[in-house]
């Protein structure tokens, strides 16, 4: 099936708007974009076995919201859904966007936004620090990044992109803006897409020390990092540092250490909430619209708050909302993905190889951005992760037969 360039314009457009617009336009372009891919026929079973472990979480979030509140009961039916919006139309978009096509949207999108955010730093006249460039400028969008990994992996999966020259200028261009633009999530995403994009993760003879070998580095980088002395707080390798403290979930009393901890604040309180439930609540949640009470008042970004609804980190968002059988579903839902990947890894042929890879490294950067952003319920730019895993997934599934690289057909 062959896409029209109305697709690929709701692809530009959702891109665009995930980071300069408010996230629920984002929701409903996804939503033009699945009508726009209708064929004719709803396949009931297949959507049912896609999304089945994120429609758990729904339902298991609805089972206690009706003594909640309403507007905070619609609120996470729309955080917990968003996702699932994008990620189908990230699924339905794989019939119809080719490989090597979608990677070149991705990269030309990348270039542009990493123009805008350069753009906004040179705009400034007052920025000294890392701190005061998070501050103004905020969170660069993550195709930035993706275009980064993208970029590096097409040589190793024989996909021209670009040619070698443009590729290698946009490789050097990208870097540049990912390290003016960095942060740890930033840092993150990238070390685990390069891992898994390289295959190193791969169930072969050398699994077992690629595993070895990748704990021993992050142990010898951080043990390194924890005897860097003198460092501010606010700088990047400061905030490195702190982010275990940032998000050890325990009960902060001094107001600096609590502002400076918000992260794990919240994660303490919702805890705290988790824990005050009856055995129902605690298996299956305590509904959408449960929020916890942070027993004084807040002021972040100018709001004063006496409550939390929303969590940085998704964990506890999913163990307070839908219990401790979200928290499984949630679990399953990518770990499954993850595991039938790596299995089928070795018997794929190159191209394939790339997509299972591409699969396991975005289930992984969500099992681990959950912690800190939010993960599958973050709705800003991050959500294009989401599009991302649901469009290698109908590619995967195409992998038994002949799947479209550009023009050009690969038999696997």
């Amino acid at each position: 099936m062959k896409p029209k360039r109305f697709d690929y314009l709701i692809f530009v457009v959702l891109c665009l708007s995930s980071y300069l617009l408010p996230s629920e336009i984002v929701f409903f372009i996804a939503l033009l974009g699945i009508v726009a891919s209708y064929t004719g026929k709803i396949h009931f079973l297949e959507i049912g076995k896609i999304l089945l472990f994120p429609l758990i979480l729904i339902l298991l979030g609805l089972i206690n919201s009706y003594h909640n509140d309403v507007y905070l009961v619609i609120r996470d039916f729309y955080y917990f859904g968003s996702s699932i919006i994008v990620f189908y139309f990230g699924y339905s978009s794989g019939l119809r966007f080719s490989l090597k096509k979608l990677m070149k949207v991705i990269v030309q999108l990348g270039f542009l936004l990493a123009l805008i955010y350069l753009v906004k730093f040179l705009m400034e006249k007052d920025i000294e620090s890392f701190y005061q460039i998070r501050q103004q400028l905020g969170t660069a969008s993550y195709l930035i990044i993706i275009s980064l990994i993208l970029l590096i992996l097409s040589e190793k999966y024989s996909i021209e992109i670009f040619p070698k020259r443009i590729r290698n200028g946009l490789l050097v261009y990208f870097t540049a803006i990912s390290i003016l633009a960095l942060s740890r999530t930033f840092l993150l995403v990238f070390i685990v897409l390069l891992i898994c994009g390289l295959g190193l993760l791969s169930f072969n003879k050398y699994f077992i020390r690629n595993i070895l070998v990748i704990i021993c580095t992050v142990l010898i980088g951080w043990w390194s990092l924890s005897r860097i002395d003198g460092m501010e707080p606010y700088s990047f390798i400061g905030k490195l540092q702190s982010s275990l403290d940032e998000v050890t979930i325990q009960d902060y009393n001094p107001k600096q250490e609590i502002i400076y901890s918000w992260r794990g604040v919240e994660a303490y309180k919702g805890m705290q909430e988790f824990k005050a439930g009856s055995l129902i609540e605690k298996v299956v949640g305590h509904g959408f619209g449960k929020s916890a009470d942070i027993g004084f008042e807040m002021t972040l970004d100018g709001k004063v708050f006496t409550s939390i609804s929303k969590f940085h980190n998704g964990y506890i968002s999913i163990l307070l909302k839908t219990g401790i059988l979200g928290v499984i579903v949630y679990f399953l839902f990518f770990f499954q993905m993850v595991w039938n990947s790596l299995k089928q890894d070795n018997k794929a042929n190159l191209h394939s190889r790339f997509i299972n890879n591409m699969i396991v490294g975005i289930s992984i950067v969500y099992l681990l951005t959950t912690i800190v952003i939010a993960g599958w319920l973050n709705t800003g730019s991050f959500i294009i992760f989401s599009f991302l895993l649901g469009y290698f997934l109908k590619l995967k599934k195409k992998q038994n037969n002949t799947f479209e690289l550009s023009d050009i057909k690969i038999s696997s």
